[in-house]
């Protein structure tokens, strides 16, 4: 149990003490006795000194390290510079909606629900909104119920290096159907006050806009799937709850 703590306590200071090197991922390689982990509360980099196969559940992987003379240890769920037979595992990206004329990634659907009226829309819209944010008063940017429109701002958390992807919701309503989009969509990383971000439209595809770097790219293509997977989760969740009348009984 005190080793346990020892290596929670120590690879917490770690983290916080390569804030800068982790990234900005800068662009850079890490060196050959650096390696990447994740756990269950984030992706980090510590000096690899040995690595044991685990067989506990949901861990993959101990990582053993020295310094002054102390051992620590630590369970981690993968490894992203682990190696078999000399090469990388890389994940596979998921494709991503990229609008042909601007070039700019953007999810949008337009979804009938007959029957029912732009201003019930607008109202089932917005309490969604307030349901799914974290603070609808600060995300949403602009409301018109005449028009039948909705425009917020918020993050999606990927996972990765702290990271998250910063968008843009739109939702407009009118007799009997909706339109949704989220737009304007940008990758971020934030460490000890050090800020990196990218446009989705420099991360997609991958395998061309980040040839140089395959640490990088691991990074990205783990992060946009699992921010397309969220926004997918979010468009289905909305639209279950434009087809229903908000509960007023109680």
């Amino acid at each position: 149990m005190s080793d346990q703590k020892d290596a929670t306590t120590y690879f917490r200071c770690m983290k916080q003490c390569v804030g800068a090197l982790l990234l900005l991922i800068s662009l850079t390689t890490f060196g050959q006795n650096e390696m990447v982990v994740t756990n269950s509360f984030d992706t980090l980099v510590c000096n690899k000194v040995e690595l044991e196969r685990h067989s506990g559940e949901g861990i993959d992987f101990l990582v053993i390290e020295k310094l002054d003379g102390k051992t620590s240890r630590m369970a981690v769920t993968s490894v992203f510079n682990y190696t078999v037979k000399g090469e990388w595992k890389m994940d596979n990206q998921t494709p991503l909606p990229l609008d042909e004329q601007t070039g700019e990634i953007i999810y949008q659907e337009i979804q009938n629900v007959d029957g029912v009226s732009s201003e019930e829309l607008f109202t089932r819209a917005k309490y969604w909104v307030a349901n799914n944010y974290v603070s609808a008063n600060d995300v949403i940017q602009f409301e018109d119920r005449k028009r039948g429109v909705l425009v917020a701002k918020g993050n999606i958390t990927t996972g990765e290096l702290s990271g998250f992807v910063r968008h843009t919701l739109e939702i407009a309503c009118k007799e009997g159907r909706y339109r949704v989009e989220y737009k304007n969509l940008s990758f971020h990383w934030s460490h000890e006050g050090l800020n990196h971000e990218y446009s989705l439209s420099e991360c997609f595809p991958a395998s061309e806009k980040l040839k140089g770097n395959s640490l990088h790219r691991k990074f990205v293509v783990r992060a946009t799937n699992r921010m397309d997977i969220s926004i997918k989760e979010s468009l289905k969740s909305l639209d279950g709850a434009m087809r229903k009348p908000i509960q007023s009984d109680w």
